[in-house]
């Protein structure tokens, strides 16, 4: 009997989870004391991902060539930045496969002039993630989609084919 308590009153703080609690119901925080943990320490900002930076950086930067599109607002403007080799001497990076030492290009492109089409959109209309589970590919998305502004609506494979 104490079983069948608990599991109902665990199903029952799942369902009311997604609700908001009615203000001075004296309801204790049951709720948040119940979600998985990969849920309650989930990152919820760009900072607090724990991914390769690189590939974080430019999944922003891809996000943000969208906003003439999308908002209506002037593309942002890239810039070279100095890379800083083992031996202690700043270089700056050199053109796509020079060889030298730090200079990895963007997958993007290497200039601004090289990311958009002519109707001023990315050249690259698809970004796709791939890789293992439990790498964060859709954590990713929705932390850096929500940092350039947009709003995210998750769809599955398994939802279609179970609709």
């Amino acid at each position: 009997q104490r079983i069948l308590r608990e599991s109902e009153d665990l199903s029952k703080s799942v369902v009311e989870e997604g609700r908001p609690a009615a203000e001075g119901s004296g309801a204790p925080a049951a709720a948040s004391r119940q979600r998985l943990l990969v849920s309650k320490y989930a990152p919820r900002r760009f900072i607090e991902l724990l991914s390769d930076e690189r590939t974080n950086r430019e999944v922003v930067r891809w996000l943000k060539l969208w906003d003439p599109c999308v908002f209506g607002r002037e593309a942002p403007k890239t810039k070279q930045t100095a890379a800083f080799p083992s031996k202690g001497d700043w270089i700056k990076p050199g053109p796509s496969g020079d060889g030298k030492r730090g200079s990895r290009s963007s997958v993007f492109g290497a200039g601004q002039g090289e990311d958009l089409d002519a109707d001023g959109r990315p050249a690259q209309k698809v970004l796709l993630f791939c890789g293992p589970p439990g790498f964060g590919k859709t954590t990713l998305a929705h932390i850096a989609a929500h940092q350039c502004g947009y709003r995210t609506t998750e769809i599955n494979a398994s939802d279609d084919r179970n609709a």
